[in-house]
C-alpha cells in the first residue's frame, strides 16, 4: 500500500501546479476505463484513469500518465510515460507510449505508436499501433486502427474501426475490435471512448 500512497501523492502534487491556460477533461477509454486530464503550461498534462472492471475492489486498476505534447504544424509528437497497478497490489505495470501523428492534408491522418511495456505478472512486452482517419467534415471521420496495446491487461492484435463524432469540445469514438489472428484474444468487441474538455 506504500506504493499507492506514493503514487497517489505525486498526482496530487503535479496536478496542484496549475497556469492560466490550464484545463480539465474527463473521458472514457475502450468501455473499460474512465479517466481525469489536467492540461498546463500548454504542452504537459496528467492524467488518473480507473478501471470499471467487473470485479472485486482490489482488482480494480488505477493508471497514471505525464505526457508531454508538441505541435509541428501537419505533425504531433507525444511522449507518455505511465504507471499503473492493482488496489490489492496483485500486478504493477509501466511504460512510454511514443506517438507521433501527422495529417499532410485535411482529409486524413495517419498515426503510428510505441510503447515498451512491463508488467510484474506477464513481462516485457513490445507494444505498436498504426491507424488512419479519414476526415468526412470537422464533425465526423472514419478511423481504422491495427494495435496490440491492450484493450484489457494482456497484448493482443487487434483490428479496430470506427466513426469518430466531434461536437465542440466533445469527442465520441464507438469502434468494433475483431482479433487479427489465431490465438488473439476472444472474438468481437464493441468498445467506446470519449472526451469532454471543460
Amino acid at each position: 500500500m506504500k506504493s499507492l500512497k506514493y503514487v497517489l501523492l505525486l498526482f496530487v502534487f503535479m496536478f496542484s501546479f496549475g497556469h492560466v491556460s490550464a484545463q480539465l477533461s474527463v473521458g472514457l477509454r475502450d468501455t473499460r476505463y474512465v479517466n481525469v486530464s489536467y492540461s498546463f503550461l500548454k504542452n504537459y498534462s496528467v492524467r488518473f484513469e480507473q478501471s470499471v472492471y467487473a470485479e472485486k475492489p482490489k482488482c480494480q486498476y488505477f493508471r497514471i500518465y505525464a505526457s508531454y505534447l508538441r505541435d509541428f504544424r501537419i505533425f504531433k509528437v507525444s511522449v507518455s510515460p505511465y504507471f499503473g497497478m492493482t488496489y490489492g497490489d496483485i500486478y504493477k505495470s509501466l511504460g512510454v507510449n511514443f506517438d507521433v501523428a501527422i495529417t499532410p492534408v485535411n482529409l486524413f491522418t495517419i498515426k503510428a505508436g510505441f510503447t515498451p511495456h512491463y508488467d510484474t505478472g506477464l513481462d516485457y512486452s513490445s507494444l505498436y499501433l498504426a491507424s488512419i482517419g479519414i476526415n468526412c467534415n470537422k464533425q465526423i471521420s472514419l478511423v481504422g486502427t491495427y494495435t496490440n496495446r491492450p484493450e484489457y491487461r494482456a497484448p493482443e492484435k487487434r483490428l479496430r474501426a470506427g466513426i469518430r463524432f466531434t461536437v465542440g469540445k466533445l469527442w465520441v469514438l464507438p469502434e468494433v475490435s475483431i482479433p487479427a489472428g489465431s490465438h488473439q484474444g476472444k472474438g468481437l468487441r464493441m468498445l467506446a471512448s470519449m472526451n469532454y474538455e471543460f
